[in-house]
């Protein structure tokens, strides 16, 4: 897995498009029509499920623990002023909610991304999706 951008990974609907940002997969496991894919650099991974022809069906799980990628331009260590600053611009300030050691992105009708916080820096990245 490269360090990439997860930011392309948010949307991708092909295990194609996952591959090309962040190479293959570590564990692929084939259920019938059913692919699930799992990529894991250090302590950031990523995993879906798609149909036999590779599209993204279901959940997609993202979940950042260490500088090695970026989500929406957001990664371990930043500030929160810096974070705010960058998720408001993308999202609106009405999507973007904080507390002590929290920050939430609203995602429409899903669960919102969230952004882990400790003495004022971000800690953890986590991103479901279904």
């Amino acid at each position: 897995m490269n360090t990439s951008e997860v930011k392309c990974t948010q949307k991708a609907k092909t295990y194609a498009a996952v591959k090309k940002a962040w190479g293959k997969a570590n564990k692929v496991h084939k259920n019938g029509d059913y692919r699930s894919y799992a990529w894991k650099n250090g302590k950031t991974s990523i995993s879906f499920v798609t149909d036999k022809k590779g599209k993204r069906m279901g959940d997609i799980v993202i979940n950042i623990q260490n500088k090695k990628a970026t989500l929406c331009g957001i990664k371990v260590g930043m500030s929160k002023k810096q974070a705010l600053q960058k998720l408001r611009k993308q999202f609106g300030k009405k999507n973007v909610s904080d507390t002590k050691n929290q920050i939430l992105v609203k995602m429409g009708p899903f669960d919102p991304m969230t952004f882990n916080l400790k003495s004022g820096k971000i800690s953890s990245i986590y991103f479901w999706h279904s």
